[in-house]
């Protein structure tokens, strides 16, 4: 059987309003491959991308990839919508996400990786869909849904041969019916979904969006990560804290996920055990600039904060301490003049003693 080969070797860019590699046919490039807004990528065939090379998405354009499709660079630009209605997408070095949206169908797949590296832009670009990463350690997942950005993290995935995992991300939460002792609400805006091959465990970093911040209006309640079992019906809270992820605020697990199929959510829990938070970056980035005690204000008038370096001398004494905000409370700049280094928090509430031990980084 006679084989066609189209090679693209000479021009440092090649821009086609439209690909369309038929059967029995081979596409090869070690170029940039700019495929322009209002066109169709069909493979039939075989399209073959040399080390480095980029195929960037521009602009509005649907992708029919029955024979597979894997870049090195994926590059999605220049606003528009992408869509991919069939077949499998691979990228193995790099997504970068500038403007615009792809988004993958139910009965298509598309695969990041191991070690790939995704930059992400101004929230304004992401994946739409089921989006599979390979291997173990962090994973970033730049998913979206209904016109919002709501990208997840798995902080250490780990297991055993060959990992695969899945995440998308919906509009809407699950009926849960009744949550575990202490969550007083659950999110009913997004979910996300997980499933995974050969996994044993990862701690889950989920954003809190603009839908959900009326979960933690409540200064007594903190932020924790939900895991529920739609076979079972089974929520198992997996605890949290704040952190943030890109450009916003997040909930990490205390707890690891586990089990491999399980949807994802926020929900809010009564705190009445203050949790003094063990990292300090006071460089005014909006991150961890100052501290923060979960569940303080369920003992305003009733505490007391000290802090000593490494020497055992008092650099920092307040009582009646309450978290700084934008409104009534804003930050001080306090602890602005710690140097790097590890101190002990002493807190002292209702008649109890608890220490941290809290690192100051640059």
């Amino acid at each position: 059987m006679n084989k066609l080969l189209i090679t693209i070797l000479m021009l440092p860019s090649v821009v086609l309003a439209q690909l369309n590699v038929s059967s029995n046919t081979i596409f090869k490039t070690g170029n940039d491959l700019v495929m322009a807004t209002n066109g169709d990528i069909v493979n039939n065939g075989t399209v073959t991308f040399g080390s480095n090379a980029v195929l960037n998405l521009d602009g509005d354009l649907t992708l029919d990839l029955a024979s597979g499709l894997t870049v090195p660079i994926l590059n999605i630009i220049n606003g528009g919508n992408r869509s991919l209605q069939s077949g499998s997408l691979t990228v193995t070095e790099q997504l970068n996400l500038t403007s615009g949206v792809l988004t993958v169908s139910a009965v298509s797949s598309m695969t990041l990786n191991a070690n790939i590296q995704i930059n992400e832009f101004d929230g304004t670009s992401w994946i739409g869909g089921p989006l599979t990463h390979l291997g173990n350690g962090e994973k970033f997942f730049p998913l979206g849904a209904n016109g919002t950005y709501a990208p997840i993290q798995l902080d250490n995935v780990t297991g055993t041969g060959d990992i695969s995992t899945t995440m998308s991300v919906r509009a809407g939460g699950v009926s849960l019916g009744t949550l575990p002792t202490n969550v007083s609400a659950a999110s009913n805006s997004w979910a996300w979904d997980f499933t995974s091959t050969n996994f044993s465990g990862s701690g889950v970093n989920i954003p809190v969006l603009p839908q959900d911040e009326g979960l933690f209006a409540d200064e007594n309640v903190i932020g924790v990560v939900l895991e529920y079992d739609q076979q079972g019906g089974a929520v198992r809270n997996l605890g949290g804290f704040g952190s943030s992820l890109t450009t916003f605020n997040s909930i990490i697990s205390n707890d690891a996920l586990i089990g491999d199929s399980r949807v994802l959510l926020l929900g809010s829990e009564l705190a009445l055990t203050p949790i003094i938070h063990n990292i300090l970056t006071p460089n005014d980035d909006g991150s961890n600039d100052y501290l923060i005690i979960d569940a303080i204000a369920a003992y305003a008038d009733d505490n007391e904060v000290i802090i000593l370096d490494r020497w055992g001398v008092e650099v920092y004494r307040k009582r009646n301490f309450k978290n700084f905000n934008d409104t009534d409370n804003p930050y001080d700049g306090s602890f602005d003049s710690l140097s790097p280094g590890n101190y002990i928090c002493i807190l002292k509430y209702a008649g109890t003693t608890a220490k941290q031990m809290i690192t100051v980084l640059n």
